[in-house]
C-alpha cells in the first residue's frame, strides 16, 4: 500500500536533468520514505510509517527502478514507486547497510547472523545468500565498485578499523591502510581509487588511495571534522562536509585537495552532502535536531534553495542517478 502526501516547495525551473531523490523524515517515533521531484518540487511519501518500523540506508539500484532499505533488522527491495516490497533477508538476526552491484542481480549487506558483523551478498533471482568476509572481526560498511568486480569495506581485524578490498567471489583480500578509525569507503567512478575518512590525524580528515594499496593521499589538513565526502559523477570533485568554520559547513574541493571553497554559510549545520543533476548542484541536510531540512545549491555556493518543510527530520538523501545519463 502507498500513501502518498503531496507537497509543494518553490524551487522554480532548474535544470532539465534533475534526478529524482529518495529521504528518510522521521517526526518523533514517526517514520517515512519519501520521494522528491527536485524540478517539480514534489514529494510522496511511500507507505505508511506503522508498516515498516526502523527505516534507514536508502539505496537505488543501478537502473532507478528498485529501492532497497533496512527495516527491523532485515533489508527489503521494492519498486520505485513503494509497490512490490520484499524481504530479501528475513533473519532474526540484524541485517543492514544494502548496496546494489552494478548490474542490479546482487545485493551487499551486512548482517550480525554469525554474531559480529560479517558482509553477506544475496543474489535477487534465487535468494542465495553468501558470507563473503568469513571472519571474527566485524566487517562493515560495504562499497561495491562501480566495475562490480570488488567490494570495499571497513574491517576490524588486527583490533583497529582499516580499509579492506575483497573481490565480488570472495578471494583476493586485501588491507589498503594501516589507519585507525577509517570511515565508509566510496569508489571513484573508474573503480580506482578509494575515498575514505580517518579520525587518526586531525579530528577528522579525507584520504583518497589506489585499489592497489599505493598512493596514499590526504586530502584534508588542519584540525577540523572534515566529514561525508561524496565523489562528483565523474571523480573530478568532492563534496563535504567540515567545522573549519564556526559552524559546519558545506565545501567542494578538486579531487587532488586544492580549490577549497564553501557552498554553505549559515548558523545551522550542514551534512550528508550528495550530488545531482550531474554534478551542476548539491543537495544536503541542514538544520537542528528534530527539524532538519533538505536544500539545494549551486556549485558556486549562490541559489540556495529549500526543498523541505516538513517539520521532521529528513535526512539519509539518496539520488538516482540513472536519469539524465
Amino acid at each position: 500500500m502507498i500513501l502518498s502526501v503531496l507537497f509543494f516547495v518553490g524551487v522554480g525551473t532548474i535544470l532539465a536533468a534533475a534526478q529524482p531523490l529518495l529521504f528518510l523524515s522521521r517526526a518523533g517515533d514517526s517514520e517515512h520514505i519519501y520521494t522528491f521531484d527536485i524540478e517539480r518540487g514534489l514529494g510522496a511519501s511511500l507507505f505508511a510509517d506503522r508498516e515498516f518500523p526502523g527505516r534507514g540506508a536508502l539505496a537505488w539500484s543501478p537502473d532507478g527502478s528498485r529501492v532497497a532499505f533496512s527495516s527491523d533488522s532485515d533489508v527489503f527491495v521494492m519498486d520505485a514507486n513503494g509497490r512490490h516490497i520484499r524481504n530479501l533477508t528475513n533473519s532474526d538476526a540484524p541485517d543492514w547497510f544494502p548496496t546494489w552491484s552494478p548490474d542490479g542481480r546482487q545485493i551487499a549487506f551486512v548482517s550480525h547472523r554469525d554474531r559480529n558483523q560479517e558482509i553477506y551478498i544475496v543474489n535477487l533471482a534465487s535468494s542465495e545468500l553468501t558470507n563473503l568476509t568469513r571472519h571474527p572481526a566485524n566487517d562493515p560498511l560495504p562499497a561495491w565498485s562501480p566495475d562490480g568486480s570488488a567490494i570495499a569495506f571497513q574491517s576490524q581485524r588486527d583490533n583497529e578499523y582499516n580499509i579492506y578490498t575483497i573481490n565480488a567471489d570472495g578471494t583476493g583480500l586485501r588491507r589498503l591502510t594501516e589507519y585507525c578509525g577509517n570511515l565508509p569507503p566510496s569508489w571513484s567512478a573508474d573503480s580506482r581509487h578509494i575515498m575514505f575518512c580517518s579520525f587518526c590525524r586531525g579530528i577528522g580528515d579525507v584520504y583518497v588511495i589506489q585499489r592497489d594499496g599505493k598512493g596514499l593521499g590526504r586530502l584534508t589538513t588542519g584540525k577540523f571534522a572534515n566529514m561525508s565526502p561524496a565523489w562528483s559523477p565523474d571523480s573530478s570533485r568532492i563534496v563535504f562536509a567540515s567545522n573549519r568554520s564556526q559552524s559546519r559547513e558545506i565545501y567542494v574541493m578538486d579531487a587532488d585537495g586544492t580549490n577549497v571553497r564553501p557552498l554553505t554559510s549559515s548558523p545551522h549545520i550542514d551534512l550528508s552532502p550528495i550530488w545531482v543533476a550531474g554534478g551542476q548542484m548539491v543537495v544536503f541536510v541542514s538544520g537542528g535536531a528534530g527539524s532538519r531540512d533538505l536544500f539545494l545549491v549551486n556549485l558556486d555556493g549562490e541559489h540556495l534553495r529549500q526543498l523541505t518543510t516538513l517539520r521532521a527530520d529528513d535526512i539519509e538523501p539518496a539520488v538516482n542517478h540513472s536519469e539524465g545519463r
